[in-house]
């Protein structure tokens, strides 16, 4: 009899003990305004200027814009034989060869797109250009070039865009976009982020940025396109080929900066990475030497997996 009752009281015990350890409470607070030094992950401001390094270092990434839920503003009117030249003047397209068509395609931007689609002559029938309906009102992922080449040097991306572009025929319809970009190419200079584990990618940063494209309308100061000039084609010197206004252009491009709204980090594995989203205030406000919020460093002053030190 006592040994039941010593049973039951053993058993009684067990089961008041939970099955599995309590959830973690995660805090509610600000996480840019809370201490992570204690763990082995960088602080957000340390993450951000880790960001803003990646940008300044990055030379692509991949745009995704939304296809229009109707691109008749966009399909190319004219039916042209052989060889098309890219359009001249608002508008207006004359093909090489048999045919000569006009197109007077014009698409306006909506919200806060702020870049207007210009007609441009294409090769073959009007069709190829056209958006299948099946895909209207869904995304499309692509590379485009970029270079972080703005006069403010606040973390808006540079790009030459160019007219018949899917990215830019999108934007011009009305769509936003985000632009993401990785640290993975770089993954062979590395070392593994865990003793043992193998080497990757997942470990290593990546982020994506939101906002809206703006065309520079006009480049007044001739020192500042020329300064935004050299420094694009410091990273993509095959881009002289088609820069605004180039004689032998095969087609009509322009120069835009993305304005950026938003930032969402993933700097790597949780338990040594921040991930979440920036502060955009700290992302503007950080420069190459120096910043005006934080502890005041610049992204210079941080290096990026397998970089040296």
């Amino acid at each position: 009899m006592k040994a039941s009752l010593v049973f039951l009281s053993v058993l009684t015990a067990a089961s008041a003990v939970p099955l599995h350890p309590p959830q973690i409470q995660l805090s509610t607070e600000n996480p840019h305004e809370q201490d992570v030094g204690v763990m082995t992950r960088p602080s957000w401001f340390t993450s951000t200027l880790m960001a803003r390094r990646m940008l300044a270092l990055s030379t692509t990434g991949s745009v995704s814009t939304i296809f229009p839920a109707q691109d008749s503003s966009l399909v190319h009117e004219h039916h042209a034989k052989g060889e098309g030249k890219h359009a001249k003047g608002e508008g207006k397209a004359h093909s090489k060869g048999e045919g000569k068509g006009k197109g007077k395609g014009k698409g306006k931007g909506k919200g806060k797109a702020k870049v207007h689609g210009k007609e441009e002559q294409g090769q073959g029938k009007a069709g190829a250009w056209a958006t299948p309906p099946e895909v209207a009102g869904q995304s499309v992922a692509l590379s485009e070039y970029i270079a972080d080449c703005s006069a403010e040097a606040n973390g808006d991306p540079t790009f030459l865009g160019l007219r018949i572009g899917t990215t830019f025929r999108n934007i011009a319809a009305g769509s936003n976009l985000s632009l993401s970009i990785d640290w993975w190419d770089h993954l062979d200079q590395t070392e593994p982020v865990y003793p043992g584990f193998p080497m990757s990618e997942a470990g290593l940063p990546r982020m994506t940025l939101f906002g809206y494209l703006e065309e520079y309308d006009e480049v007044e100061d001739a020192e500042q396109l020329e300064a935004m000039t050299s420094c694009y084609l410091a990273a993509h010197p095959d881009a002289s080929a088609w820069l605004p206004g180039a004689k032998y252009s095969p087609h009509a491009s322009f120069w835009a900066r993305m304005v950026v709204e938003k930032v969402y980090w993933l700097g790597g594995f949780g338990d040594l990475a921040q991930i979440g989203w920036m502060d955009v205030d700290d992302w503007r406000a950080i420069r190459a030497d120096s910043s005006s919020v934080g502890d005041g460093r610049g992204w210079k002053d941080v290096r990026l997996p397998g970089e040296e030190q």
